[in-house]
């Protein structure tokens, strides 16, 4: 069997990479693959069984980065709650209609306004 990519009896790196990709990226059998390839279906099962490490490595890595973006994303939710309850808690003089224009009440003898008709009264 004259195989495409084989140099020496092995496999160029680019052909081991491709016959993975599409082995476990896209889903075809190693049969399909040997067969499209000219290559043994047990040569491509070997390969595939030593890129899988590198794979899972991979999502290890994605794993734990998801993780600490997680944990970084609870730890700002608890923040921001903690700000929300303190806002909810504040007083609520502001609104009260009596202390809403107590300064202004208070101040209008020493400050004019001159396009302020209720101030001249």
């Amino acid at each position: 069997m004259g195989g495409y990519g084989r140099t020496k009896g092995r496999f160029a790196d680019e052909f081991k990479d491709e016959a993975v990709k599409q082995v476990i990226e896209r889903g075809y059998t190693v049969a399909d693959i040997a067969k499209q390839l000219g290559a043994s279906a047990q040569s491509l099962d070997k390969l595939g069984k030593v890129a899988v490490p590198n794979a899972t490595d991979r999502e290890e890595v994605e794993l734990k980065d998801v993780r600490r973006e997680n944990l970084k994303l609870k730890a700002e939710l608890c923040r921001v709650q903690e700000e929300r309850d303190i806002l909810k808690k504040r007083p609520r003089t502001s609104r009260k209609s009596g202390v809403r224009y107590a300064f202004i009440l208070q101040h209008q003898d020493g400050m004019r306004c001159s396009r302020c008709v209720t101030c001249w009264v």
